[in-house]
């Protein structure tokens, strides 16, 4: 395959594309409900504090948990047709006229008059069930079929009978593996029950019709299951812990305990809430106070007889009331993935999100089952769903169907037709409710090369399958929108290929999809001016409409994830930049994680948690929040221009239907003097709302990373009249009161005089600083409770009102460090163990616990740990067998202190796979010393050749040798590319010719952050990047000896590097294990070809654990 031409630094789209082919290319069509528990009903992990004590409670009686009241969309309930025995129609709605209990039920339509069997409803659950009751009624059938799945996968079948008068019955099934007509097929296949219960089915089986009837209906309501309460778990009362304008924050809960406990936090850590409640029949009710708008998360512990049971966290958000259905259009949507799923409730939280368009697939497989003959059975429910939430579909027409080229992207004439004709069917079947349409998805890398065809991913096979469904949308439905090239990246080359054979004659709008991560959202404004300007290049100097249709930032647990908080502030400084480089239209990739592995980037996308996270079904992460703020912010505004405040910060200003609005935020910690003569309300990033008073005509705001919103016709400029830092560099121990610091220069405009109060986390610190001069006053906030991120926010108030707004960040750590690194010890494997203690005070610490794999022990440690000293236990690991890859976990238990675990993996490879570096210094200087005492690696002999249509040794080849001293890691290669090219200075010197390299600490797949760098001779000289970073920043690398030469006459260029050991922070020399990588790029000036790697996880995919296993050696 030719796609990795076009790759836009594969970090991204190879990974991308392995994860999605599986569920597009091979699974489309397939309407199957997933076999994920639900998130309402998961069980807790007991976490508990060092010494106290597990409850053992009595088992507490079966109760009631419902699973379908059918009073919102948002309860999981999924319309299946019986695709086995196709022809079946249905449907699926709730009914507010007609109830058993609440105010809604739920009813469920067949048709079977073009055939069919059966339609049904189904829902996943997790339940130690040992009954179901239902209440049913209708006048169409003598039975309701129920269908209930085992921990197996084995399906139980049976019916409960019913009396076809129209009246509500209530049915109950006392067993499962029993029971009238009972049957049971799949999983174990045993006819015996093997709880818990995973998913449950309701049908409407053709064969219960009464009379010869070949349509029906069935009313549904208050489907509960007898459960065993389970030690905690969550039940929704508004889907995803999203509650809108003035609804109550209420949680319920499942617990065999006798009490909970909960406290309640923001985004910024700070506490909103606390309190006690009993528990009454194994459930309990929890009344929240977050009545501002915001992200909040909420801790619970259940207890039984004062003795802890289980402890499980969950997340919340509170949005003011926004109606999408009432805005006529808007430039706001997401990615989603919800046809033929259990999800489609999720189109209802993307509206109050405020989404108003939703871009997923329309498989031609799953609309073109029969050739020449379209269902669209999978789509007309997310149609339904997606107009109920007040929003609009973008579908994408992709991507092969097995009655056309083998089932390979579409390369013959007839291929293209039958792809032109489905996507136009799709249009036309939908017109009215579908506008747009993209053709194709991502075709310039893997999508566009499946199968056994000869498209390679090129424009010249993409123009023909554009060109023929353009005009075939356009004949059916003239004022559908289509969208082409769809782009993996902004593939400059590949686009500018398209455009010259006449591609932009066939799309009224150009999409791409420019992902940068984990770098900043700016990085991708240069990408797009180049597009705007290449557009106008082909188009007779005038532009076309620009559409990201994906774009995002993944929180996975790697060198290239982001944190939530950060993808929060991300969310808005991506769209801001977007809009104000003329971005028509953007649609966040994706609304919701699509699994459960932390260390996934494709997991980690989405902006609420997955359904079956432990977090809850649908629940909010930070940028869900910042994602509504934004569009009740931004929603009718028209971008206007930027300013330069300079400093670092960004300041854009958009024309509001009430006057100016502005979106500010800095690189780096930043305050600013907001000059008005009338009050300013500013709206931080999770939607909340305060008014700030001019002194003196002039309001003062910390900006961060953090995006703020500051209406009115202002003025803005930096300032230091006021300053906010930490006193320890940004960290604050747990349980410890914060040292922070406040400076006051009244020598800095207005020049008044500061006399009031300085209020933060309820605690009021006098200030009073005479004109003209400076103070420096020291403020203790109460100690933290809650680990991680903290926002500390104060405000300066002067004669009752606030006139500042100041914040700062502290990472907010156990008082203990916990770590450990794969070291050799006079040439044994050793795991060395790290105790650090970062409080102000002796600590003691009362064990050190260790499991590698199925061992376990405990190590000796020095007691107390003096304060701000490190300890180091070493564990001899010669007696663990080579070749084998170990999960390991450490604890250390200290009295009053919970306890500090840390878990990873341990890897011993095979002895023979360790590559020695030779101990010897290079002097970089463009000329490679006398390195004849060192094997060099032979790039094209030893490293896999990654560029399709290799010329050989004379397109690329050459020698590269690895050195080290105590001082540096050093870099020597002498590389032979018959063709010298690269274009670019910055991030993206990764698609001209150059090395990137990436380092991690101990043994391949140790590490999950790690560092990744890159050097190359650039049009500005030697230059070196940071992609990825184990600890500081990414971004350009400077203060780094690089040389880098090139010899035309021999076709050869020579690297030299010497990256100090604190640039690979936390590798140390004197531990002589560590893990490399490296590539050479081969780019022939039409972009990048390719690459040679020794060990992988670079171009192909990130990964450490693909990386070579390296020993320090002596000299």
């Amino acid at each position: 395959m030719r796609w990795t031409r076009w790759t836009h630094w594969t970090r991204t789209w190879r990974t991308r594309w392995s994860g999605r082919v599986l569920g597009s290319l091979l699974a489309a069509g397939v309407v199957a409900a997933a076999a994920a528990p639900a998130a309402l009903a998961g069980t807790a992990t007991p976490v508990t504090p060092a010494g106290a004590p597990i409850a053992d409670p009595a088992a507490v009686s079966g109760v009631e948990q419902v699973i379908g009241g059918f009073e919102s969309s948002g309860e999981g309930w999924q319309l299946g047709l019986g695709a086995e025995f196709p022809g079946a129609k249905g449907s699926f709605d709730l009914d507010g006229t007609d109830h058993a209990e609440g105010i809604r039920s739920g009813v469920l339509t067949g048709d079977f008059t073009g055939g069919g069997n059966y339609v049904d409803i189904s829902r996943t659950v997790d339940l130690d069930a040992t009954a179901l009751h239902l209440w049913a009624r209708s006048s169409d059938l003598s039975a309701v079929v129920l269908r209930v799945f085992d921990s197996t996968g084995q399906a139980h079948q049976q019916r409960l009978h019913l009396t076809a008068d129209g009246s509500w019955q209530q049915l109950t099934a006392t067993r499962f593996d029993g029971g009238d007509s009972y049957s049971h097929f799949g999983g174990a296949d045993d006819g015996t029950w093997h709880g818990p219960a995973t998913k449950v089915s309701l049908i409407l089986d053709r064969g219960l019709l009464t009379g010869g009837k070949v349509t029906g209906a069935m009313h549904l309501d208050g489907v509960t299951m007898t459960v065993t309460p389970p030690d905690l778990a969550f039940e929704q009362t508004q889907p995803g812990n999203i509650f809108v304008g003035t609804q109550p924050a209420r949680i319920s809960l499942r617990t065999k305990g006798d009490a909970v406990r909960w406290s309640a936090y923001d985004l910024d850590g700070t506490p909103v809430g606390q309190g006690r409640a009993d528990v009454t029949g194994g459930a309990a009710d929890l009344s929240l106070p977050i009545g501002t708008p915001g992200y909040y998360r909420l801790t619970v512990t259940a207890e039984s007889n004062g003795a802890v049971l289980a402890t499980r966290d969950t997340t919340l958000a509170r949005l003011t009331a926004f109606d999408v259905g009432a805005v006529a259009d808007s430039p706001f949507g997401m990615a989603a993935h919800l046809s033929g799923t259990e999800n489609l409730g999720v189109a209802e939280l993307m509206g109050k999100a405020g989404a108003k368009n939703l871009r997923e697939d329309a498989f031609w497989s799953s609309i073109e089952t029969t050739k020449d003959s379209y269902d669209f059975g999978r789509y007309d429910p997310l149609v339904s769903a997606v107009d109920k939430a007040g929003m609009r579909w973008l579908p994408i027409a992709a991507y092969i169907n097995p009655f056309y080229d083998n089932n390979a992207t579409p390369y013959t004439d007839e291929g293209r037709a039958g792809f032109a004709k489905y996507a136009a069917a799709t249009t036309e079947h939908y017109d009215g409710k579908v506008k747009w349409l993209e053709v194709y998805n991502e075709f310039n890398i893997g999508f566009g090369d499946a199968g056994d065809g000869p498209a390679d991913s090129l424009p010249e096979s993409y123009f023909p399958l554009l060109k023929a469904t353009y005009q075939q949308v356009k004949a059916r439905t003239p004022d559908a929108t289509v969208a082409g090239a769809v782009t993996a990246g902004v593939p400059l080359d590949w686009l500018e290929a398209l455009f010259k054979l006449g591609g932009l004659r066939y799309m009224d709008v150009v999409s791409v999809h420019p992902y940068v991560y984990p770098s900043e959202p700016e990085q991708a404004a240069k990408s797009l001016e180049d597009l705007d300007a290449l557009i106008r290049r082909y188009n007779g100097g005038k532009p076309k409409p620009i559409w990201i249709t994906e774009q995002g930032w993944p929180t996975h647990d790697a060198g290239n994830g982001v944190s939530e908080q950060t993808q929060a502030a991300y969310v808005v400084r991506a769209h801001v930049v977007a809009f104000a480089h003329g971005v028509q239209r953007y649609f966040w990739y994706d609304v919701m994680n699509d699994g459960l592995d932390p260390a996934y980037n494709e997991h980690n996308f989405g902006l609420l948690h997955n359904t079956a996270d432990p977090a809850g079904r649908w629940t909010p992460k930070p940028g869900y929040v910042s994602y509504a703020a934004m569009t009740r912010q931004l929603t009718g505004a028209a971008f206007e221009r930027t300013e330069d405040v300079g400093g670092g910060v960004s300041s854009y200003v958009f024309d509001g239907a009430d006057g100016p609005l502005r979106v500010l935020w800095s690189g780096a910690p930043a305050v600013v003097d907001v000059t008005t003569d009338h009050p300013v309300a500013v709206t931080d990033l999770t939607g909340a709302t305060r008014t700030y008073y001019p002194q003196a005509g002039r309001v003062q705001l910390s900006l961060s990373g953090d995006p703020i919103y500051v209406a009115g016709d202002v003025k803005v400029a930096l300032t230091a009249r006021f300053g906010w830092t930490s006193d320890r560099d940004g960290q604050a121990v747990l349980g410890d009161p914060i040292p922070l610091t406040l400076t006051v220069d009244t020598t800095q405009p207005p020049r008044a005089a500061v006399r009031g109060t300085f209020e933060i986390a309820g605690t009021s610190v006098p200030v009073s600083v005479a004109a003209g001069t400076e103070a420096t006053i020291p403020v203790r906030v109460p100690a933290a409770s809650l680990a991680g991120s903290r926002v500390l926010t104060g405000e300066v108030v002067l004669r009752g009102q606030p006139v500042a707004r100041l914040r700062t960040r502290v990472e907010v750590v156990h008082p203990f460090r916990l770590s450990s690194a794969h070291v050799l010890r006079s040439g044994e494997d050793v795991l060395a163990v790290r105790v650090t203690n970062r409080a102000d005070r002796d600590l003691p610490v009362s064990r050190l616990a260790w499991t590698i794999g199925e061992r376990s022990g405990t190590l000796d440690l020095a007691s107390p740990v003096p304060a701000h000293a490190t300890r180091t236990a070493e564990l001899p690991l010669g007696d663990l067998a080579r070749g084998q890859t170990y999960p390991l976990q450490l604890r250390l238990s200290s009295p009053g202190l919970t306890d500090a675990v840390t878990a990873g993996q341990l890897v011993l490879p095979p002895a023979d796979q360790l590559r020695t570096l030779v101990e010897k210094p290079v002097t970089v200087d463009g000329t490679l010393d006398d390195l004849s005492g060192v094997t060099p690696i032979d790039l094209a002999g030893e490293g896999k050749v990654q560029i399709p249509g290799y010329g050989g040794a004379d397109d690329l080849s050459g020698s590269v040798w690895w050195t080290w001293d105590a001082g540096h890691l050093y870099l020597s290669a002498k590389v032979h590319d018959d063709t010298q090219s690269q274009p670019e200075t910055g991030e993206r010197i990764w698609a001209g010719d150059g090395f990137q390299f990436s380092v991690a600490a101990g043994m391949p797949g140790e590490s999950a952050r790690w560092d990744e760098y890159g050097v190359a001779l650039t049009p500005a000289g030697p230059r070196m990047w940071r992609w990825l970073a184990a600890q500081g920043q990414p971004g350009e690398v400077t203060g780094v000896d690089v040389a880098v030469t090139r010899d035309e006459a021999r076709n050869e260029t020579t690297y030299e590097v010497a990256l100090p050991w604190s640039s690979l922070a936390p590798i140390q020399p004197d531990d002589r294990l560590l893990s490399l990588s490296f590539l050479v790029n081969d780019n022939d000036g039409a972009g990048r070809e390719g690459w040679i790697e020794w060990g992988s996880g670079i171009g192909g995919e990130k990964n450490s654990a693909l990386f070579r296993p390296i020993r320090l050696g002596a000299g």
